[in-house]
């Protein structure tokens, strides 16, 4: 028999050759690959979120840095993007760290009258706070102010923060 039509032998999804096919199971009976499967992807965005997070907070975020470091950074960051010369290279390194000095002097001498109007207006706040709101006031402040105000450059003398020294 040539013909498609099952016989009294056969089962209608059987093929005509004799060879057994495995059946397909429906989607929903396999949970337990759906269920690693989704694990998988979870973790993968978790890990996803922090390496980013790590690299945002590394790159972006204001801390203090090697300083001297600074100028020669800037100019390979420069070299690359703008395609400069050597000579230009040494040319700009050379302004960047005079200017970087000059900088940093003008933060030198106007921090501690910021750190001072800051914990002057800490203060006032305080002020119209109940006992317990000016303690969580306080805690909440300090923990902020250190996160987002960080250690200013060294002052003359001192050795220069490490890149990775936190």
């Amino acid at each position: 028999m040539t013909d498609e039509t099952p016989t009294e032998n056969q089962n209608p999804g059987q093929p005509t050759d004799g060879l057994a096919r495995p059946r397909s199971r429906p989607w929903w009976k396999r949970w337990k690959l759906l269920v690693v499967l989704g694990l998988v992807f979870t973790a993968g965005v978790i890990a996803g979120g922090a390496g980013a997070t790590c690299v945002i907070t590394d790159r972006y975020c204001l801390r203090p840095r090697n300083t001297k470091a600074l100028p020669q950074r800037m100019t390979r960051l420069m070299q690359w993007k703008l395609d400069l010369t050597d000579e230009q290279a040494r040319q700009v390194e050379t302004v960047l760290t005079q200017r970087l000095g000059t900088l940093l002097a003008m933060h030198r001498n106007m921090r501690p009258q910021v750190e001072a109007e800051i914990q002057r207006t800490a203060k006032e706040v305080e002020q119209y706070l109940t006992p317990q709101q000016a303690a969580k006031w306080r805690a909440w402040f300090t923990k902020r102010f250190r996160k987002h105000w960080p250690p200013g450059p060294p002052q003359q003398g001192e050795p220069a923060q490490e890149e990775g020294a936190e």
